[in-house]
């Protein structure tokens, strides 16, 4: 072998054990993310989409209505539906609120009735009603007089759906 074919193999052994460590190491990092970030279907991104909030937003807030409905409400379950019912974005508050429903034999109750009660007194109507049906749930004795309120509303879905709430409780 000729001088510069040494040099060059020399050269080319230099940067070859970087190289192949700098592919294993993305490699390791693309393992390491996929780990911690798992795909979501493309049901749960477009409903989640839909509802203006990250995929990752969008199954927390499942978990937590299904630990809700299920009695394994969690402390890391009640942050996230107090964070959500704060939210600036009605179909969170709306989330929210149908778990702040479910909650009426925990440790929430409560703190659960405050929230049902400052939603009841929301612009929107459907979170207002919700908040008002939480508060019948909560056997709360002011839910009757914000659902006698909301007959007088110019919204119609807010009418009938104080009619319907009043109509179930009575029966």
């Amino acid at each position: 072998m000729t001088d510069f074919q040494l040099r060059r193999r020399g050269a080319t052994q230099k940067w070859l054990l970087p190289c192949i460590a700098c592919i294993i190491a993305v490699l390791i990092g693309v393992g390491v993310y996929r780990h911690l970030h798992p795909p979501y279907s493309k049901a749960t991104i477009s409903q989640a989409a839909e509802l203006e909030m990250p995929a990752w937003e969008w199954e927390d807030a499942k978990a937590a209505t299904r630990h809700a409905a299920s009695d394994t409400f969690s402390d890391a379950d009640w942050q996230l539906t107090r964070k959500m019912c704060a939210s600036s974005n009605k179909y969170q508050k709306t989330i929210g609120m149908s778990n702040v429903a479910l909650l009426s034999k925990t440790k929430y109750r409560t703190e659960a009735i405050n929230i049902a009660r400052s939603g009841a007194t929301s612009e929107n109507p459907q979170l207002r009603l919700m908040s008002i049906g939480a508060l019948a749930h909560f056997h709360d004795p002011t839910w009757r007089e914000l659902a006698t309120k909301c007959l007088d509303s110019q919204d119609s879905s807010l009418q009938q759906g104080a009619q319907t709430l009043l109509a179930r409780q009575k029966d």
